[in-house]
């Protein structure tokens, strides 16, 4: 079952593809630097033919189980959106406003206002 966070960080994902001008694509059963199938692989987004960050569904599964979503929208941030600040501005522009939002109002819009504040510097 797909819940409502997983479900977010797709919509993320292609954010950030939709305004990378096409040197970002969300895949599917690929290696990791190249188009050959590969079976356990699931979902992950591509820079220039190289994978970034990890499989979406296991982000979901860390933010929904062991790690929890505060944990897992930073590291999301880290390795995913981050590399994108500096060859594809728009990208992550866009996809780190939307995570942004994300994170305020599944995550920390319960802690105190400094937490918030931090969470909000990350970007």
């Amino acid at each position: 079952m797909i819940t409502e966070n997983r479900a977010k960080l797709f919509e993320i994902a292609e954010i950030a593809v939709h305004h990378s001008g096409g040197r970002l694509s969300l895949v599917f059963n690929e290696e990791d630097k190249s188009e050959k199938f590969v079976g356990d692989a699931r979902h992950f987004l591509k820079l220039d033919g190289t994978r970034l960050g990890r499989d979406i569904e296991l982000y979901g599964f860390m933010g929904d189980s062991i790690a929890g979503w505060e944990q897992t929208f930073v590291m999301f941030l880290e390795e995913v959106l981050s590399p994108l600040k500096s060859v594809l501005p728009e990208s992550y522009d866009k996809a780190v406003e939307a995570l942004r939002t994300l994170g305020e109002s599944v995550v920390y819009s319960n802690h105190p206002e400094n937490i918030l504040q931090q969470w909000r510097e990350l970007f």
